[in-house]
């Protein structure tokens, strides 16, 4: 099953990152772009403080911020780019 899942995985990646096509490539940019992250993480800021009380919002925000912040440090330190 996990085989399955990882074949289907690169079959995807290869179509969509391999076609050589202005529109495919120009989604490819604009999802891996950070500025397309910012209308979803406001939305969930939003949707956070406006479902919870205060405490309860700032320690979920907090949560939030400390695993950005660790994945964001483990994939500069350990995931080299090239």
């Amino acid at each position: 099953m996990f085989e399955q899942l990882l074949n289907l995985d690169r079959q995807l990646f290869l179509l969509i990152n391999g076609s050589n096509s202005v529109v495919l490539d120009g989604f490819a940019m604009t999802e891996t772009s950070h500025f397309a992250w910012i209308p979803f993480v406001l939305t969930l800021f939003c949707v956070i403080i406006k479902t919870n009380d205060y405490k309860k919002s700032m320690y979920i925000l907090l949560v939030m911020s400390l695993l950005y912040l660790v994945s964001s440090t483990f994939a500069s330190s350990f995931v080299q780019t090239t």
